[in-house]
């Protein structure tokens, strides 16, 4: 096997791999309204097309293949696609059209789509966007308003020649854009720098101190539990002693020369003891 039929055969598996993968993401079947709309707007498309008007003619046709997906749209947009130098999106749809291609399309037209759909892949820029540190917490990163999944920010992400335009937002930073242009079967690096908005910069801050204080708790030191006062031996002691003594004391003082012990008179004021009804 020669080294260019092996790379027929390898582009061929290839191909066909990913329009099994293709065909086996089904839409959702259109409804009656959403099929006549998109026929109104396929045509419309293909008169701006006929009218070489490119850009108006790819806004129709786009507009109707999200309705209703059809080989004959694909078609189209691949022309208009290829006036407008968006070589990415002319392939892509040169792809399609082959795989949508229905038994009344000539043979030799599907493989002339493949074909030229391998002709432009070299042509097609690539933009790799690369983080200075790793994103933390919720990031989105978009590339001309295409939301970029996270799997594939390592890889060169193909675009369509022109100016770019790269956003990123996360809850932890502040927003981040730019825009570079790139050309036909250019691989531009893209080098992001995310700064901490101010708030989750001094959070993080506080917490890395945090950590470098942290010191190990100490051990507490078992100590017998003190008991109450009232509970000590000698706290009683001290009152007995001062009850003896204080009632020496009184008795020593209501006593008379003569020995005898008299009563201490209390003088009440007159009809405090009076029953008034």
């Amino acid at each position: 096997m020669t080294t260019r039929s092996f790379v027929s055969v390898a582009s061929a598996c290839v191909f066909a791999f990913f329009s099994f993968v293709a065909s086996a993401q089904t839409r959702p079947t259109p409804s009656s309204a959403d099929v006549a709309q998109a026929r109104d707007l396929f045509r419309s498309g293909v008169q701006r097309l006929q009218a070489s008007e490119w850009t108006a003619a790819c806004d129709l046709l786009g507009r109707s293949l999200a309705l209703v997906e059809t080989a004959q749209t694909h078609f189209h947009l691949a022309r208009c696609s290829a006036e407008l130098g968006r070589v990415l999106d002319q392939a892509e749809h040169l792809r399609a059209f082959a795989r949508l291609a229905g038994p009344d399309v000539p043979p030799e037209e599907v493989d002339d789509a493949r074909n030229r759909a391998v002709l432009l892949d070299p042509r097609i820029p690539r933009v790799r966007i690369r983080f200075t540190t790793p994103p933390r917490g919720r990031v989105a990163l978009r590339v001309d308003g295409a939301e970029v999944p996270r799997a594939a920010w390592s890889e060169p992400r193909p675009v369509n020649p022109g100016e770019l335009r790269i956003e990123v937002e996360g809850e932890r930073y502040v927003d981040y854009a730019t825009t570079t242009r790139v050309t036909e079967g250019q691989t531009v690096e893209i080098e992001v720098v995310l700064v901490l908005r101010p708030r989750v910069a001094a959070a993080d801050g506080a917490a890395a101190r945090g950590d470098s204080d942290r010191r190990p708790p100490e051990r507490p030191v078992d100590r017998p539990a003190s008991r109450a006062v009232t509970a000590q031996w000698w706290f009683w002691a001290t009152i007995g002693a001062v009850v003896v003594v204080g009632t020496g004391v009184a008795v020593y003082a209501a006593t008379r020369d003569d020995g005898t012990t008299r009563t201490p008179s209390i003088d009440f004021p007159p009809g405090t003891y009076v029953f008034h009804p």
